[in-house]
């Protein structure tokens, strides 16, 4: 192996490492990249979480219209009460078919308000 001599050691010194400015600019790109995943984390789990509170949303309507089929034709009365903890009314007019109208009231969405129509018969 061929020794460097001094002359060149000091040539090759000035070359040799890294900059101040690339150091400065991968540490700039590698926190671009780790602020782009914990964005990207974080709106996903947002997402999911909204994405929960939908079905157990929508699970509670089902399962307050199943309720009130199950209570037959002539048990069906006008009321309201909870399912799963979403506040609920409920609206029976007519005679054969009997027209319910379910309203469920979303807390903590905007306060939106959604209806289901239910016709049932002798």
């Amino acid at each position: 192996m061929k020794k460097l001599g001094r002359k060149n050691w000091r040539a090759r010194r000035g070359q040799a490492g890294v900059s101040a400015v690339e150091v400065m600019v991968g540490v700039l790109l590698f926190g671009t990249a780790v602020l782009a995943v914990l964005t990207t984390g974080t709106a996903a789990r947002s997402s999911l979480g909204s994405a929960n509170r939908e079905t157990r949303y929508w699970g509670a309507v089902q399962a307050q219209t199943e309720q009130l089929m199950a209570a037959g034709y002539s048990n069906v009365k006008t009321g309201s009460g909870y399912m799963y903890g979403f506040p609920m009314t409920w609206t029976v007019s007519g005679s054969n078919p009997k027209q319910v109208v379910i309203t469920a009231r979303r807390p903590g969405l905007g306060a939106k308000r959604d209806t289901v129509l239910l016709f049932l018969t002798e």
